[in-house]
């Protein structure tokens, strides 16, 4: 895929730093992925909890990570956290699907991306 943009962005190859390195939009109840791009697994451990890893390593855990989620089934959306930054590796982050903050959901739902430099 090639990107376009106004000369004021610099040279193509600075975009790349732009866009997220990786991503997946995945069904959380049974933890299949539907699309992805550069992850190569996605685990369900508890109830809204799920590890995901990339298809190479980072060149630092000092990544940001962010998504949403919905329930198709109810209105209504969930609040995606990172468990927490000292669990993060060079491959592969935990994420947290939230109900209001408080109480961890399985929902049919999830988009996730992150952005870092590999």
């Amino acid at each position: 895929m090639i990107y376009r943009t106004p000369s004021s962005f610099g040279a193509p190859q600075t975009l790349r730093h732009q866009l997220p390195i990786a991503w997946a939009n995945f069904n959380g109840l049974s933890a299949t992925i539907r699309d992805s791009r550069n992850i190569t697994s996605l685990t369900r451990g508890t109830t809204g909890t799920y590890t995901v890893t990339t298809d190479r390593a980072l060149l630092a855990t000092e990544y940001i990570t962010f998504g949403n989620s919905a329930q198709t089934a109810a209105a209504g959306s969930g609040t995606l956290h990172l468990q927490g930054s000292v669990q993060n590796t060079a491959t592969s982050f935990i994420v947290e699907n939230r109900l209001g903050g408080a109480v961890l959901a399985d929902w049919d739902v999830i988009t996730i991306a992150f952005m870092g430099r590999y």
